[in-house]
């Protein structure tokens, strides 16, 4: 920079998301695409999550679906897959973890339906409160979504 001028420079900052949610399913495109569009309409949580679509072999439209939704959201969506070779539901929720960026927060759901406008909040609050040793036990932090 010339004499006396200060030189700023922008820094982009990620911040990583707050919570983790790992949709699991197979071939139930439409349900899938239900269960997406209602994470999306999530009410009081920003852009604090991230969505991990992990599917178990689909040979459908599955793809697809998570394609677009993650053309339209406000938030990161990954998608993983493997060879379909019969239900392994644990394989994909520990496949779609690994994927997942490490937040501090983990909320698995499966692909089959929706989730009220308060769900991820709800949920969310309870997972935190649990790591931070103020919840009990009762407070069940996973479900369907």
């Amino acid at each position: 920079p010339e004499s006396g001028r200060t030189r700023h420079e922008t820094i982009d900052v990620i911040v990583a998301p707050e919570l983790s949610i790992v949709v699991c399913t197979w071939e139930r495109p439409r349900n899938l695409a239900a269960c997406l569009d209602s994470i999306a309409r999530q009410e009081g949580v920003g852009e604090r999550f991230e969505v991990t679509v992990a599917d178990d072999g689909s040979r459908d439209e599955t793809p697809r679906v998570v394609e677009e939704f993650r053309s339209r959201a406000g938030f990161p969506v990954r998608f993983v897959t493997h060879e379909h070779e019969g239900y392994r539901v644990a394989r994909c929720r520990n496949a779609g973890i690994r994927a997942s960026s490490g937040a501090e927060g983990l909320l698995p759901a499966v692909g089959g339906g929706e989730a009220g406008d308060a769900f991820i909040g709800d949920q969310a609050g309870q997972a935190f409160a649990r790591a931070a040793g103020v919840a009990g036990e009762d407070d069940a932090v996973a479900g369907a979504a």
